[in-house]
């Protein structure tokens, strides 16, 4: 949906040269949203995009269907600041994000580039599968956050 609003197509991996290998960047995004799942255990995992003021959803593993979430007096700045949130900080800033949520551990890292909010990744776990997030698992979702962050931003300059 705001990929669209976006007019976002394509990202260069920068693993390959330039101009040789380019991947649709919901594709990019939907990969690491299922790597992410894979590797955390995770009962889901959310991309959600700003646009207009409103945090968006986008790609999730599994598909995910939720209302967009007005920011209204929320500087985008906090987020980006706030860098990995668990449920405090949620209750505080952006309760709807835990609707339906109660009996999960949830995390949420910024997708920023230069200090500008791009979006979101949320990771939900169970709480059912007893352990919260490792400190190793909190970092990688922070790193991909910022790499998707910048995939993001790339995508509105072309």
């Amino acid at each position: 949906m705001a990929a669209k609003e976006l007019e976002i197509t394509t990202v260069e991996l920068d693993a390959e040269p330039a101009g040789t290998r380019a991947v649709p960047l919901e594709e990019l995004a939907l990969q690491v949203a299922e790597s992410l799942r894979a590797a955390l255990h995770a009962h889901g995992v959310e991309l959600w995009t700003i646009y207009e003021g409103a945090l968006r959803p986008w790609i999730g593993d599994p598909d995910f269907h939720r209302a967009p979430l007005p920011m209204s007096g929320l500087d985008p700045a906090t987020v980006v600041q706030a860098g990995l949130s668990g449920h405090g900080w949620m209750k505080v800033w952006l309760p709807e994000m835990l609707e339906g949520r109660e009996d999960s551990y949830v995390r949420m890292a910024p997708m920023s580039h230069a200090g500008e909010l791009q979006g979101v990744i949320v990771v939900e776990r169970p709480v059912s599968a007893g352990e919260s997030f490792s400190t190793d698992g909190e970092r990688t979702v922070v790193e991909l956050g910022r790499m998707l962050g910048v995939a993001l931003h790339n995508a509105q300059l072309d």
